[in-house]
């Protein structure tokens, strides 16, 4: 039984320190943000929902480290820094180095564009691609991790309504591709 307690006692210690680094974009890096997730959108042809649905759910912050099964997530997108996943790619293909890319919102906004939309091209489903950035076993904790998505996408198009006029947040549209405000808590 000591055991046990020992063992609760430690398991909450280190859940409150994985997120006592955690904290809010300053005003200054709420503008980036929004601004980068526009230009992303528009530049990857990403609906701004799906951008916005995905930063919700993984609420980074720029110079974020998130020691995640033997690698890290990193910045607002929380980039996976696995090797044999994307950041040599993402190096190859955009000159982006996992410092950009945890450091940078722009950077690492334009990470996980690229990711989304090389996803979407596969499998040509914004829902499957927002899985597949998550991980690309099909298990609850994927099917979990896309309805949160979803949720936070519904709550943006909410807070939006202009959005919602324009037909299917999941579509490719460049009519999507507003810089409507958004405000973060």
């Amino acid at each position: 039984m000591h055991l046990i307690r020992i063992a609760a006692v430690l398991w909450m210690g280190a859940l409150i320190s994985s997120h006592s680094y955690a904290r809010s974009l300053t005003g200054d890096e709420q503008a980036i943000l929004q601004s980068s997730i526009s230009a992303v959108s528009f530049r990857f042809e990403i609906p701004l929902v799906v951008l916005y649905g995905v930063y919700e759910q993984e609420k980074g912050w720029p110079g974020a480290f998130q020691q995640v099964n033997g690698s890290a997530d990193v910045g607002v997108f929380q980039i996976n820094t696995n090797p044999d996943n994307w950041m040599p790619i993402l190096r190859d293909e955009l000159g982006l180095g996992q410092e950009a890319i945890q450091y940078s919102i722009a950077a690492n906004t334009i990470a996980a564009g690229y990711i989304l939309s090389e996803e979407y091209r596969r499998v040509g489903s914004w829902t499957e691609a927002v899985g597949n950035y998550h991980r690309h076993v099909k298990d609850s904790f994927r099917h979990d991790y896309q309805s949160r998505v979803v949720a936070h996408m519904m709550a943006f198009l909410r807070a939006n309504p202009g959005l919602s006029s324009v037909g299917d947040p999941w579509a490719r549209d460049e009519s999507k591709h507003s810089t409507a405000q958004v405000t973060f808590e």
